[in-house]
Order: C-alpha cells, then sequence, then structure tokens
C-alpha cells in the first residue's frame, strides 16, 4: 500500500496536480437529485422560485421616468385649445350639417397637431336648438391649455366660474394672433345666444354681412371669454375647441 504524509494530504486537497502527490481523484459530480437552492428573504422565510440577481430576465433600471399617456378616452387630463386658423360664419348648408362643420374644424386641427382624443366645438345653435355646454357629452375634467395651465376643473366649472387663465393657445400651443374673436353663439351659462349667424335653414348657415354671431374674446377670463361682441357673419374668426 502507498503512503502519504499529512502535508501532501493538505496539499493535495487544495489542488489534485500538485507536484509530489499521487492520488487518483475523481472531478466533483453534483448529485442530481439534490433539493434546488432556496432563498433567504431576510424575513425568516424562503422563497425556491425567487430569480438570481443574474437572471437576464430582470429589466434593468435606468432611471428614466414611466411614461405617460395622453388622454383621448375618459382620462383625467383634456385639453381645450383655440383654432389657430379662423373662418367666417358660415359651417355648413344646414343647421345640422353646419354644427358637424364647426366640429370638424376643431378635429382636422387636433389631428394635425397630434393631439389624440375627439374634440367638439364650444357653439351653440337654433334648428336645431343646441347648447354648447350640451355638446360636451362626457362630464369629464380637468381641462388643460396645450402645454399649459388649467383652464378648467371639471364640467360644471365651464358655466360656473369660467376659465381661470384666458383661452389663448391654439392646438400647438401658441398663443393665437389677431383677431382676439372667437365664434360661440354661447352666453356664460352655456345656452344659445340669440345671434348665431342663421337663416331659415337654421344657426351658422350664413356666411353674409346681413346677420350677426356671437363672439367670445380669447384674452378674457371673465364673462367675455365667451360672450363679448356680435361681428357679422363675412368676418373670420377663431373657434374653443374642448376635448372629450
Amino acid at each position: 500500500m502507498r503512503r502519504f504524509t499529512g502535508a501532501c494530504f493538505v496539499a493535495c486537497a487544495g489542488t489534485a496536480a500538485f507536484a509530489g502527490c499521487d492520488l487518483d481523484l475523481q472531478p466533483f459530480t453534483p448529485d442530481a437529485g439534490e433539493p434546488a437552492p432556496v432563498f433567504d428573504s431576510g424575513d425568516g422565510t424562503v422563497d425556491a422560485n425567487k430569480p438570481s440577481l443574474e437572471d437576464a430576465s430582470i429589466p434593468e433600471d435606468t432611471g428614466a421616468p414611466d411614461a405617460t399617456v395622453d388622454g383621448g378616452d375618459g382620462g383625467t387630463r383634456k385639453h381645450v385649445f383655440v383654432t389657430s386658423t379662423t373662418g367666417n360664419g358660415g359651417f355648413g348648408a344646414s343647421g345640422v350639417v353646419a354644427l358637424t362643420g364647426a366640429d370638424q374644424r376643431c378635429q382636422t386641427a387636433a389631428t394635425a397637431a397630434n393631439l389624440k382624443g375627439t374634440f367638439v366645438a364650444w357653439i351653440s345653435s337654433n334648428n336645431p336648438a343646441t347648447t354648447a355646454i350640451s355638446r360636451i357629452t362626457k362630464d369629464v375634467g380637468p381641462w388643460y391649455l396645450v402645454n399649459g395651465p388649467m383652464v378648467f376643473a371639471n364640467k360644471q366649472a365651464i358655466t360656473t366660474t369660467g376659465p381661470l387663465v384666458p383661452i389663448d393657445k391654439d392646438e400647438t400651443g401658441k398663443t393665437v394672433g389677431a383677431p382676439d374673436t372667437v365664434w360661440t353663439g354661447t352666453q356664460t351659462n352655456g345656452t344659445a345666444d340669440n345671434q348665431v349667424c342663421a337663416t331659415v335653414l337654421g344657426g351658422w348657415t350664413s356666411a353674409q354681412a346681413g346677420p350677426n354671431g356671437r363672439a367670445g374674446n380669447v384674452k378674457e377670463k371673465n364673462a367675455s371669454w365667451t360672450q363679448s361682441v356680435a361681428p357679422a357673419c363675412n368676418t373670420a374668426h377663431h373657434l374653443y375647441c374642448f376635448e372629450q
């Protein structure tokens, strides 16, 4: 029988290739029947399913903020703006078509500025009898200027407290230039004014100098925001647009 000293044993325990040791050591093979490792959570419990710190499936924390989503689906932040473009008081060939035409002006402006959601014009009419406040069908809010401060905290505030700041920013967030006026046909309580560029076909069907239409002022946050002057219907003015 071959003998080996204690020193040789210690050295060989560190490496099987140590000179002078003639041990026939086999490579270590883990027992396939060993239990899966468990991880101490620090509170006396263990979790066998806890992933390793090197698990590539865990996303790296880059410190960047979570992405935000614009409104347009009943969310908590809506937009209100004044159109950058202007037009006369003839929005359509009939009362119903005219209201649709006003909404299309708002939606076209919003889409071009990459604003999500559905927008309607703040406008009242007759034949059919329609109030501006009833056209905002979803009682949601608050409404903000594009890239700006809050204007209305909720739907009720539109006809009670009025705007907190003037609605003088367009769909891109820029301050609109002259004229400072906006077709509304609407009083401060959200109902129709009697001047709506009307013909026998209904409101907002005339682009003539004869009839007049009620207009608000974008620089005001008192009653004049919606009920100010009454210019001739052949003159050009902006529109207020509310996100639904």
